[in-house]
């Protein structure tokens, strides 16, 4: 995708399965939508399928932090309220209607996402959120004049289905109107019980940008060309990553490895010293030229992570994916690839957004030979790796409690959405593991971030 088709951006909160929102942003890549679904195992269905339709797991509300989620018979009612009772009985078709697991989600205000994501403008945004729909607007906050159009859910029966619930159509009208909207269109449906409705801003919605993008690190368009592996810069890191998977004193010698995102070769070589059998991937024809000869008995192809199954090259023991996942626009996609081709443990290293929730940005990157093939890279928050992850079926997820000996990996987390700070990027170490690892240098991921758990335990 060119980072120069983004015209629209679109919010789908309660995205389900992206009924609503997959095939337009499938028929129109000028679309960019942002899919809010608190249940992964339903969103994720549809991660890394689109570039322009991200999954975003968790749920929009008034506050930021967690809350219970109340798991439907039918995943579609789902919800961050309980039924009640009498509505339920009253409802046409809700005799089967019932809570069959209750769990913690992630959850973010959208004046929060807004200004995390660098978003100017909301060209649509679409909430079915079955009962908090209120909540997902007044989370907006002042940002709400930023949005042109809205779709939101309404009841129109006399009791709410969900205990809490305030989007009755009325009150959905005032609220909305106050904030200078104007109802445009009424769809009916379940029955009559309920409605779509259309608003859109009757104000002067400029926008501070027209996409989602920020910038990454690097503003020269030109190429380095295969030199930028062998500059200060990149030798000081890879020698800050080496000796911190020495330091982890992981199982490592005698493998089968998978190096994504080899570049010229310089890490697989760490592998090739302690007698692996390692595959070399990189989508650059010019970085594997370059491999070949620096170093003749690797092996070595083109491939694109986000666009081919690993599977096709075998199963490894390690699959080792270090500064390759934010220089992909589609991260989801790699992960999902790299992990049918993992028999063991995935390793894996990418820079990040400082968020306890799970959220990714894009960043704009160079054309240089260690950067985005496409121009466009990401910048995922640990949690959200870390639900991908989850849904690939990595059970066992930790980050160590020691990091690499470099200012990149030297933050302190705030939880405010950047991912550049004090000159530098923010970098973390993921590790993915089939079977339970012992190593007293590793944090089991959900003693960490436990409300990502809630539907993988």
């Amino acid at each position: 995708m060119d980072n120069g088709t983004i015209n629209e951006i679109w919010v789908d909160v309660g995205a389900h399965r992206g009924e609503k929102t997959f095939e337009k942003a499938q028929s129109d890549p000028g679309i960019m939508v942002y899919a809010f679904e608190p249940d992964p195992r339903v969103i994720c269905e549809r991660a890394g399928i689109l570039s322009n339709f991200i999954a975003m797991p968790m749920a929009v509300t008034i506050s930021n932090g967690v809350s219970r989620f109340y798991v439907g018979s039918d995943s579609a009612t789902s919800s961050l309220f309980p039924f009640h009772e009498e509505g339920v009985k009253k409802w046409k078709g809700g005799g089967d209607l019932r809570t069959v697991e209750e769990v913690y989600v992630p959850t973010i205000r959208l004046d929060t996402f807004l200004d995390y994501m660098r978003i100017g403008r909301v060209d649509c945004l679409k909430v079915d959120a079955q009962g908090s729909d209120l909540d997902v607007l007044m989370s907006a906050g002042d940002r709400i004049r930023d949005v042109r159009k809205i779709v939101v859910e309404v009841y129109l029966t006399p009791l709410p289905v969900y205990e809490g619930g305030r989007n009755s159509r009325q009150v959905v009208v005032d609220f909305l109107t106050e904030q200078g909207f104007e109802l445009k269109g009424a769809e009916k449906q379940t029955h009559g019980q309920e409605e779509n409705l259309t608003f859109v801003n009757k104000g002067v919605v400029p926008g501070r940008s027209r996409h989602a993008f920020t910038e990454g690190w690097f503003s020269s368009s030109e190429s380095r060309g295969t030199a930028t592996f062998d500059e200060k810069g990149s030798m000081e890191i890879n020698k800050a990553r080496l000796d911190h998977l020495d330091r982890l004193g992981l199982e490592l010698s005698g493998k089968t490895v998978l190096d994504a995102g080899c570049g010229v070769g310089h890490l697989a070589g760490y592998f090739a010293g302690k007698g692996c059998d390692v595959m070399c991937l990189d989508a650059r024809e010019e970085n594997i030229t370059m491999l070949k000869k620096n170093y003749p008995r690797l092996n070595a192809t083109v491939a694109d992570v986000e666009k081919e199954s690993m599977r096709a090259y075998g199963q490894f023991d390690i699959v080792f994916c270090y500064g390759l996942l934010y220089h992909l626009e589609n991260p989801a996609a790699a992960i999902r690839n790299l992990a049918r081709a993992c028999g063991r443990t995935l390793l894996l290293e990418t820079c990040v957004t400082d968020s306890r929730a799970p959220v990714m940005q894009l960043v704009r990157e160079s054309g240089d030979n260690d950067q985005a093939l496409s121009g466009i890279g990401c910048r995922p928050s640990e949690s959200y790796v870390l639900m991908l992850l989850l849904s690939e079926g990595f059970s066992n997820i930790y980050l160590p409690s020691v990091r690499p000996e470099h200012r990149d990996y030297k933050y302190a987390a705030r939880d405010d959405g950047s991912h550049w700070r004090d000159g530098s990027v923010m970098r973390r170490v993921i590790i993915a593991s089939r079977e339970p690892l012992s190593d007293v240098l590793l944090r089991d991921a959900r003693d960490i971030y436990p409300e990502i758990y809630g539907f993988f335990t």
